[in-house]
Formats: structure tokens, C-alpha cells, sequence
């Protein structure tokens, strides 16, 4: 057995994983920080299980709650810059989850007024050619 070789098989699993995978190098919390992303995980899983079974919600709804969560995921378990602790929560990545959820949930909090309005264009003048004729 080669030295190589003797090296991979004293690493653990999630030590190898971390090492080759980039998309399993995401933060381990505990504490408030890892009950907070559970919470989210369970909401999402609920949420998803719910709408699948009784299918209440229009589909832009649905993708745009989607959206929000996943986009909370991101960037609550993957650090903005590789130099950030994998152990505790940077404030800048809870600003950008924060904000990032925020814009998908525009579309929720809007989507009344966004699907009454049409394809007007506000500020450029511009409306749909077939409502008015031309």
C-alpha cells in the first residue's frame, strides 16, 4: 500500500468530502445558529409536503416561497468567502440571506398588484400592443 494511499484511508469520511467536494465544504453550527437552520429545513420540508398534497397555492407563489427559502440555505450554511469560520455565523451572510429571501418574498407580498397589473411597464411608457389595438 502506497503512502498515498494510507493518507485517504486515516481521513474520515466528512474529512475527505470536505477536502474533494466543494459543495460539502457548508458550516457545522450549533447552538441557536443550528436550531435556527433546522427550523428553516423543517418549515421548508412542511411546506413543500403541504403544497404538494393540496396544491392551495398558485405556482408563482409557490416557486417565489421556494426560492426564498433555498435562497436562506445558501447563504446561512455556505460561508460568503472561503476564509470564514465554518463554526459561527458571519453577519454579512445573515445580512445576504436576509436580503436575498426579502427579494423573492417581493413577489409574495406584491403578486395582487404584479399579476392585476399586466405587462405595463412603469416609467417606460410601455403597455401591451394587443390590450390597446396597435
Amino acid at each position: 500500500m502506497s503512502e498515498k494511499e494510507k493518507k485517504v484511508r486515516e481521513l474520515s469520511a466528512e474529512e475527505v468530502l470536505q477536502k474533494f467536494d466543494k459543495e460539502s465544504d457548508k458550516r457545522e453550527l450549533t447552538g441557536v445558529w443550528g436550531k435556527i437552520i433546522s427550523a428553516i429545513c423543517i418549515l421548508f420540508a412542511l411546506f413543500q409536503l403541504y403544497t404538494a398534497t393540496f396544491g392551495v397555492l398558485d405556482a408563482h407563489l409557490q416557486r417565489a416561497i421556494h426560492l426564498a427559502f433555498g435562497f436562506l440555505l445558501i447563504f446561512l450554511l455556505y460561508p460568503s468567502r472561503h476564509s470564514w469560520s465554518r463554526s459561527k455565523m458571519h453577519p454579512f451572510d445573515a445580512f445576504l440571506a436576509l436580503l436575498s429571501a426579502g427579494t423573492a418574498m417581493y413577489l409574495v407580498v406584491n403578486y395582487q398588484e404584479l399579476v392585476l397589473r399586466g405587462c405595463e411597464l412603469s416609467g417606460a411608457g410601455t403597455a401591451c400592443r394587443h390590450e390597446h389595438g396597435n
